[in-house]
């Protein structure tokens, strides 16, 4: 496991980071002009990284946590490092994300990555950095609904379809439906793909669709489906 990064964001004084109690701070390098010193002391973000190969391409799975009940990250930058046997970075991945407080496992799938599991060494490397902090009171997660979700099976494809509801009387600007497809058996995961949903009005349901490749030939009987949607107002 690999975790997360707080920063802090640049001051235009060095001295925000001397070490120093000076310049007007109530703590050293806090305060002031430098950062609040509530944020400054703010647990990182916790974060691993699981991986799968499909069709000679890998899928990445990402899984991150907030372990602070007073403030959000509005804003975090994420980037996944994959390594190969002799250490070179083969792939760097950059995304923006975001998570509420005290939000615990969020799940992310980056699907479909043009790179094979095989020539992966070890866990990627996970960086997370903080750009954007907000106080619970001002960053609440909405509440949203999935339902009448369905899979179907046509060869080693599984076709996911189902009703995303927003709960909230505010319109999402954006929501993401992550997929995770599970061995029922061996808890291994073998397919995940995601879909994305704009402008969801108030109390709208949505339907979606979402296919996934699976890397082992299975009936439907054997799958677990794990869904986690993303929305921002």
């Amino acid at each position: 496991m690999v975790y997360g990064i707080i920063s802090t964001g640049a001051f235009s004084s060095a001295t925000c980071f001397d070490g120093k109690q000076n310049q007007r701070e109530e703590a050293a390098d806090c305060g002031g002009p430098c950062v609040s010193c509530e944020i400054k002391r703010l647990r990182p973000i916790e974060g691993q990284v699981k991986i799968f190969g499909i069709d000679g391409n890998t899928n990445a799975v990402l899984v991150l946590s907030n372990p602070n009940i007073n403030y959000g990250a509005a804003v975090l930058r994420y980037t996944v490092n994959f390594k190969s046997q002799a250490g070179e970075t083969t792939l760097s991945l950059t995304r923006n994300s975001f998570l509420y407080p005290a939000e615990f496992q969020k799940m992310i799938v980056e699907p479909n990555l043009r790179l094979r599991v095989g020539d992966i060494e070890g866990d990627p490397e996970l960086l997370i950095e903080v750009i954007n902090w907000r106080p619970a009171a001002e960053f609440i997660q909405p509440k949203t609904q999935t339902r009448q979700v369905e899979m179907q099976l046509a060869g080693n494809q599984v076709n996911i379809s189902g009703l995303m509801g927003n709960r909230e009387s505010f319109e999402f600007s954006r929501a993401v439906i992550n997929a995770l497809i599970v061995n029922k058996i061996t808890r291994v995961p073998v397919g995940a793909s995601k879909t994305v949903l704009l402008d969801i009005k108030p109390f709208e349901e949505r339907a979606f669709k979402i296919s996934a490749l699976i890397n082992t030939p299975l009936k439907v009987s054997d799958l677990e489906l794990i869904l986690s949607v993303e929305a921002q107002r």
